[in-house]
């Protein structure tokens, strides 16, 4: 068991999300998506909820939605002024399943003018030790990359 297990745990050899997040001042959102290996992102929702959401199978389970909505939005938060979007006001638009990787689409409100933004992201860090992720933001008129690691989880974007 602990050698399926370790097998498994180094499938992939890069361990890495991305995000983009891109503002949308006409609609008051950040439209936000995630590409996370499928496999990884089980496993995380796994170790999360407890729940198996079956999608290597194609087989997802029916609250899938919410499920993953509630994985990104507790490791995915984008703060406006030092106060966090709430949780409950993060709107799941879609995932797909692309090859090895899902995609999954979601929407944080802007909910007053910005003044300071921050990012945290905390991605399958419990997974892996060695573990990247990449958010790339178009932030006052340029794209910037920030790089995310298991110690370096929060983010001021300039």
């Amino acid at each position: 068991m602990f050698l399926g297990l370790s097998l498994w745990l180094q499938s992939h050899p890069v361990h890495i999300t991305v995000v983009n997040i891109e503002p949308k001042a006409d609609k008051a959102v950040f439209e936000v998506s995630c590409k996370i290996f499928t496999d990884d992102l089980e496993h995380a929702i796994l170790l999360y909820s407890q729940n198996n959401i079956m999608l290597t199978q194609n087989r997802p389970v029916s609250n899938i939605h919410q499920l993953l909505c509630d994985y990104i939005a507790s490791k995915l938060m984008i703060y406006i002024n030092n106060k966090a979007i709430p949780k409950e006001k993060i709107r799941f638009i879609k995932y797909t399943v692309v090859e090895d990787a899902t995609w999954i689409y979601l929407e944080y409100p802007i909910t007053s003018k910005i003044n300071s933004l921050e990012i945290f992201n905390d991605l399958l860090n419990q997974l892996y030790p060695d573990m990247t992720n990449l958010v790339i933001i178009n932030w006052g008129n340029e794209e910037q990359g920030l790089t995310f690691t298991k110690h370096n989880t929060r983010i001021k974007v300039q």
